[in-house]
């Protein structure tokens, strides 16, 4: 079962982004931390990203 809202349309969703991990755990290869806090900064740097894009999403360029 999943956490799909009964109103959800795919067709008119915004697209959906995930984190490859594979592009960015090479930047933090020289640090020394472990790889779940080379992770956990990844993931808390995305979700900043990701709430810029959303705080974007939908706004006419002009606005």
């Amino acid at each position: 079962m999943t956490d799909v809202p009964p109103e959800f349309n795919p067709e008119t969703a915004p697209p959906r982004l995930t984190i490859d991990w594979d592009a960015y755990l090479p930047f933090f290869e020289s640090d020394d931390i472990s790889e779940e806090e080379k992770r956990e900064m990844i993931e808390a740097l995305w979700r900043i990203m990701v709430s810029f894009v959303d705080l974007g999403f939908g706004i006419h360029p002009v606005q």
